[in-house]
């Protein structure tokens, strides 16, 4: 039952994308990340990456190096406003690893990060400013994150709600 099941899904979702016209770009985000963009009449969907490093904050800084890369994936579904806007409902998703710097009072240690997820339930607007120019802001409504931490008995887990924005702008090929 479950492989029917599922291939019924694949099935579904090739014949979709298959009649779709999707058009393709790339897009960069307020709060890092870049990567590709697809876009439709009914939906948009990003992958993006985004690196983040710091040596040490400088000379008699107490702050850490941290190293941190992060993959991110999000995907909306869109209500058209007129023929240049629509209203956007979707999820992201996003893990990163790497090392993060840590209090004062462990200054010789690093912090290796073995796990660290984040899921957003997203709502925003699209805006199309010309042919191949596309704006996007997003707000999370809800977020859950999970960062744990090599080391560490219990993984640090935390929800928000309406804690963070994005804004990304897009050019389509």
């Amino acid at each position: 039952m479950k492989k029917t099941l599922l291939s019924l899904v694949a099935v579904l979702a090739v014949v979709t994308v298959a009649h779709a016209d999707p058009r393709f770009g790339a897009i960069g985000y307020t709060d890092g990340g870049v990567g590709v963009f697809v876009t439709d009449d009914m939906y948009n969907a990003s992958l993006t990456y985004q690196s983040y490093a710091n040596d040490n904050g400088g000379l008699g800084s107490t702050a850490e190096e941290q190293n941190l890369a992060g993959i991110g994936l999000s995907a909306n579904y869109k209500m058209a406003v007129d023929s240049m806007t629509a209203l956007t409902a979707g999820v992201a998703y996003k893990t990163w690893s790497g090392q993060s710097g840590s209090s004062v009072a462990a200054a010789t240690a690093k912090n290796e990060i073995t796990a660290a997820t984040q899921l957003d339930l997203n709502v925003g607007i699209e805006k199309s400013i010309a042919s191949n120019l596309m704006i996007t802001g997003e707000i999370s409504v809800y977020r859950t994150e999970s960062v744990d931490i090599d080391g560490t008995e219990d993984p640090s887990v935390g929800t928000s709600l309406f804690g963070s924005g994005r804004f990304g702008i897009a050019y389509l090929f």
